[in-house]
């Protein structure tokens, strides 16, 4: 079903409204207690990062904040693309960079700042990162490379190799 159809008593601005009018939601699942939502969505459009925040945002204060009580469930999207065949992963990363960094900066800092000084280089469905060799980046490097390979081999629907 299409987002709005399954989330029919959500309004936000017309901006959001264009970006999701089009996703489809694939199934939405709560846990136990209610107090995490998972909202499993298919795009042909990149979303970015901001608005899925902003829209998880408007989903938690407008339909699963309990009035009166207080309680406000979280609410997260599972999000996977079916781009166009125009798109590679060497034409996806700079177009879908900055969203990568805003997720990348939520979960660590240290793990954006990584991605942003990093060398980029493609070779066919092969990506080759440089980055700085130092103790710290050892530590973090296998946490680094598994996002980036959730980001493009199951959100986006490539075949990337790191």
């Amino acid at each position: 079903m299409l987002f709005f159809e399954v989330f029919d008593n959500l309004h936000v601005g017309a901006d959001l409204t264009k970006l999701f009018e089009e996703v489809e939601v694939e199934r939405v699942v709560a846990s136990r207690s209610h107090a995490r939502i998972k909202i499993y969505i298919k795009s042909k459009r990149l979303i970015t990062y901001r608005n899925l925040k902003t829209m998880e945002y408007q989903m938690k204060k407008q339909l699963f904040t309990e009035p009166g009580a207080g309680v406000t469930n979280d609410v997260c999207f599972e999000q996977k693309y079916e781009l166009s065949a125009s798109y590679t992963p060497e034409k996806l990363l700079p177009i879908y960079f900055d969203s990568m960094l805003d997720e990348f900066r939520e979960e660590s800092v240290l793990d954006a700042a990584l991605l942003k000084n990093a060398k980029f280089e493609f070779e066919g469905d092969k990506l080759t990162i440089s980055l700085e060799d130092n103790f710290v980046i050892k530590q973090r490097s296998a946490h680094f490379r598994d996002k980036l390979l959730e980001i493009f081999n199951e959100r986006c629907g490539f075949s990337v190799q790191i």
